[in-house]
């Protein structure tokens, strides 16, 4: 057989002889560039990239560079009166002992961060009876709840309504702001982080179990988490992280979870969240959460020597075409401060919000902190703002997927017209809960009410709430 030709050599011969190239259909490089033929990229032949000699993944890596730049240093737009963002802390001056209204006993205390870098501490208020002979069952101390507020809210303000009512039916209560809320500690204000919210979590349930105050006015061997909308997520997620790791005893005694938010499948989600918005400010929003998210990025590999500014967006906003102070209605004549101005209509008029709801139900939101006291007066001085990098923490939350591990009782209650939180993923984690076998055995609850979101926290209906959920703790709780 003859040996093998060079491949360099059968080139030359071709050439030499006058073979002529495939050009036809056939042809290796047919439809391809120069640059495509040896196998490279289209992006090879533009001028820029040849004068700058980059080929291939050098281009890729431009690009990315690039993009990133303009995330780090574009101008976002902010809406009118972004710099009442920039507010002033106020003092939390609530740290003693207070005497309520309906013999409520409520003290301030503050607990240490676990996860904390700088010494933060979270805040929290301590209810508690003030006749021992109306505590829960007759029990010589009652047990303890834990709580915090939802999506952007913190105890003070219409937090006090739910703490006050858990009081009244016999209970004690730790009502604690997160990180970046309320009178807690912690930077940039208003954040919204999931992840860091439920440690703040296990660090409040870790406070109730071990602290002397909380050990001198309640059984802290029968706690129970609860929580509304995003916390309503957080207590399931706490409860089944405690009944996963805790060890004997750990779980708590039960699990109450108002209107709770659990992630949307099928891109669900994603089309109700550009449906509230419109095509536009969705990007000019998922826009600003990437930039916020490469500042942070920045601010952190510099160690804080490169600090650009936080992008801001509303906590709540209201839904394009509509007027917050032609629409909002009834929920106006709690909020003296808004009739003054101090809200102004653009507060809440704006395309960049995390939430873009009615006028009425943007109102109430707004409420929820400001239903009892000035604007000024509220701990950390709450104003309507988050920074944009809050969507990416929250994008990332699936709640359902951290339920493993659940050894407690759990009352789930929805709301039938609720589009904040669907109470058809209510019903699947329910019926899912209730199919595990020791879970089921124990007690899972689902009740829905006719209503929106936001009508389980007023009038009769907060009422029936919490006639339903005392009902549940005395049959689970001894």
């Amino acid at each position: 057989m003859p040996p093998k030709e060079d491949k360099e050599l059968r080139q030359r011969k071709g050439k030499a002889e006058g073979e002529v190239p495939q050009t036809g259909e056939d042809s290796p490089s047919a439809g391809k560039s120069k640059s495509q033929a040896k196998g490279g990229s289209i992006y090879n032949d533009i001028f820029l990239f040849k004068a700058l000699g980059l080929r291939d993944w050098g281009i890729f890596w431009f690009i990315i560079s690039c993009l990133l730049l303009l995330f780090a240093w574009r101008p976002i737009d902010q809406m009118a009166g972004f710099d009442e963002f920039k507010w002033v802390r106020n003092e939390v001056n609530d740290m003693g002992e207070v005497k309520l209204p309906g013999g409520i006993i409520r003290r301030g205390l503050r607990f240490p961060s676990s996860v904390s870098t700088g010494g933060e501490e979270l805040f929290a208020w301590l209810y508690s009876p003030a006749d021992p002979e109306k505590n829960f069952k007759g029990m010589p101390k009652p047990p303890i709840v834990v709580t915090s507020g939802g999506l952007g809210t913190q105890i003070q303000g219409f937090m006090e309504r739910s703490s006050e009512r858990l009081v009244k039916g016999g209970m004690a209560v730790l009502a604690f702001d997160y990180r970046n809320f309320g009178g807690s500690d912690g930077e940039p204000r208003h954040l919204v982080d999931p992840e860091l919210q439920l440690e703040d979590w296990m660090d409040a349930v870790a406070f109730a179990r071990s602290s002397e105050e909380v050990g001198g006015v309640a059984d802290t061997s029968k706690l129970i988490l609860y929580g509304t909308s995003l916390s309503g997520a957080h207590v399931l997620a706490v409860a089944a992280k405690l009944g996963r790791e805790g060890g004997e005893g750990a779980a708590p005694s039960a699990v109450l979870s108002l209107v709770p938010y659990i992630e949307q499948l099928d891109g669900y989600g994603i089309m109700t969240f550009i449906k509230e918005r419109g095509w536009h400010a969705s990007g000019r929003l998922f826009w600003a959460a990437l930039s916020g998210m490469f500042r942070d990025g920045l601010r952190r590999l510099t160690g804080g020597a490169v600090a650009p500014s936080e992008v801001q967006i509303r906590l709540m906003a209201v839904q394009p075409g509509l007027s917050f102070l032609e629409g909002c209605g009834s929920a106006c004549d709690i909020l003296e401060d808004l009739r003054h101005g101090k809200l102004a209509d653009d507060a809440l008029n704006a395309d960049l919000g995390l939430m873009m709801r009615t006028p009425e139900e943007a109102a109430f939101y707004v409420s929820r902190v400001d239903s009892r006291t000035s604007l000024e007066k509220v701990h950390g001085g709450w104003r309507n703002w988050t920074p944009a990098r809050s969507l990416y923490y929250l994008s990332k939350y699936k709640p359902s997927k951290l339920l493993e591990g659940l050894k407690s009782p759990v009352f789930i209650q929805s709301a039938r017209e609720d589009d904040v939180c669907p109470p058809e993923r209510h019903r699947e984690i329910a019926a899912r809960l209730s199919a595990v076998g020791e879970l089921g055995a124990l007690g899972v609850r689902h009740v829905e009410w006719s209503g929106g979101h936001w009508s389980v926290y007023i009038g009769w209906l907060f009422d029936r709430v919490w006639e339903d959920f005392f009902d549940f703790l005395k049959e689970k709780v001894n």
